[in-house]
């Protein structure tokens, strides 16, 4: 995970390939990150519904048969025989204001001509800076939605079609924010600079005319630019004015300064000594601000109030833990997409803790979006959502389970490559290989898995009637135990 203060989800497969069903701990979900092994899921009492974070309906992609919008593969499982009645008027919002945002501009870029040659037109004719820059603005956000959107598409059928349009877009953009940076506007001076510093819109790489155009925007108050000067000096040792320029930029409402100077008096980072009262306050102002481009403050504030960031311990006299308001933090994130707050609630409602029921479905959908965005400890947590299954909500499927351990695996995860030995030792999804199942464990091994250096040392293999046979034991056990985790040891 990107800057993840949670720990990786624990090998869920041990040396002895046995189920058995420990206590649910209903304390702080700390517990599982130093577990020797995580748990899979609880099974759901009958009258288990699903909830939401925000107070609408669920969305249609989330419904019914539109499920499949989530991956034509592994999509996300449907509730079974269940009757869906949420007693709540909740919706699932992940990544949906950047997901609505991309596909209005498509549709009105692409499908309604005249509309953008009205914008074009108000553009030349007037001579307010602001009306431009918008209208540069939208043509660029036009593009990235575009590159975003035709990503897997045959990009020679896209060229063939389109990148005549498209070139002239990027002609347009690039005169319009030329001719307002030369005119001295900040913003189009910081974009100009963001062209540079990461090489956009024809610009080669070059930080230090990314610096001048940001310096130049800096002194005319424009919070992003002042930001990116503060990196600069920070990232060249001048700690004074680094710390200096983050609080300018904080002044002015930056959301990522606000974050970056909780941190420096969290973490006591540029020479400075630790505040956490003076962290605190900026760190809540970053959370309540968040928003698409600094979502990071809101999870790790949640996280605080979770008491499960472990990077610092904050004493309770500076904030009390909340499980409610942790939840709302890190919900807030995983709203914008962030992609260790999309894991966490994945986790909250597989273990229902911080406030959050037990929902099979939503852990799913929270672990299936933080999967599509590269996170393999959620692809982990989907090999042993589908493996197990969720008794009245969806079944056992061995596919699914192998398809994300293997892609967790590939990406070079430990507990991953172990499951992929269990699976090619019991023949789960694949015809029993021992070779292959020793490889496996070999290779997660050489990545510091003990689980795997002790099956390579006890030698021998699980029989698929051993792992039967412990599935069965446990689905007796399941309606007994409905506070119970399901876990491989």
């Amino acid at each position: 995970m990107s800057n993840s203060p949670i720990s990786p989800i624990q090998n869920p497969w041990n040396s002895q390939g046995q189920l058995s069903m420990p206590e649910y701990r209903q304390g702080s979900p700390n517990n599982y990150q130093s577990s020797s092994s995580s748990g899979f899921p609880r099974q759901p009492s009958p009258g288990a519904v699903s909830v939401g974070p925000d107070g609408a309906s669920i969305p249609s992609s989330l419904s019914g048969v539109n499920r499949s919008a989530w991956g034509q593969r592994s999509p996300t499982p449907e509730r079974g025989s269940l009757k869906y009645q949420p007693n709540t008027n909740i919706r699932l919002l992940i990544d949906d204001k950047i997901e609505r945002r991309m596909t209005m501009t498509s549709n009105t870029l692409v499908k309604d001509e005249n509309a953008l040659q009205k914008y074009r037109e108000a553009a030349k004719k007037t001579n307010d800076p602001n009306v431009q820059l918008d209208y540069a603005k939208f043509l660029i956000n036009m593009i990235e939605c575009h590159d975003a959107s035709v990503g897997n598409k045959n990009n020679e059928q896209i060229n063939n079609s389109n990148q005549e349009n498209y070139n002239k877009l990027v002609g347009e953009i690039c005169y319009w924010i030329n001719s307002l940076a030369r005119k001295d506007n900040p913003e189009a001076m910081y974009i100009k600079g963001n062209w540079y510093e990461y090489g956009k819109f024809g610009k080669e790489i070059s930080q230090d005319k990314a610096f001048r155009l940001y310096l130049s925007a800096s002194k005319q108050d424009f919070p992003k630019a002042i930001y990116k000067v503060a990196q600069h000096y920070e990232k060249n040792k001048d700690v004074k004015r680094g710390l200096q320029f983050y609080k300018k930029s904080a002044s002015n409402g930056d959301v990522s300064a606000l974050y970056r100077l909780a941190l420096i008096y969290l973490l006591g980072d540029l020479k400075t000594e630790t505040d956490y009262n003076q962290a605190l306050i900026y760190l809540k102002s970053a959370a309540t601000k968040a928003n698409e481009e600094c979502p990071n403050g809101a999870y790790v504030y949640g996280m605080i109030l979770a008491r499960e960031w472990d990077k610092a311990e904050i004493p309770d006299q500076v904030v009390a833990p909340d499980d409610h308001e942790a939840k709302e933090y890190i919900q807030r994130a995983a709203n914008l997409g962030y992609v260790p707050a999309l894991y966490k609630m994945g986790h909250c409602y597989e273990y229902a803790t911080l406030g959050c029921q037990f929902d099979p479905i939503l852990s799913v959908s929270y672990y299936k979006r933080a999967a599509e965005k590269g996170d393999v400890e959620a692809d982990m947590a989907l090999s042993k959502w589908y493996l197990c299954g969720a008794e009245g909500y969806f079944d056992q499927n061995e596919a699914l389970a192998y398809e994300h351990a293997e892609k967790a695996a590939n990406k070079g995860l430990a507990a991953a490559e172990f499951a992929m030995g269990y699976f090619h030792d019991v023949g789960i999804h694949v015809p029993v290989n021992p070779n292959q199942a020793i490889a496996w464990y070999e290779k997660a091994a050489e990545h510091g898995n003990e689980d795997a250096k002790q099956r390579l040392a006890r030698g021998g293999r699980i029989t698929r009637l051993d792992h039967l046979n412990n599935q069965n034991k446990l689905k007796n056990e399941r309606n007994e135990k409905s506070n119970k985790d399901c876990v491989i040891q």
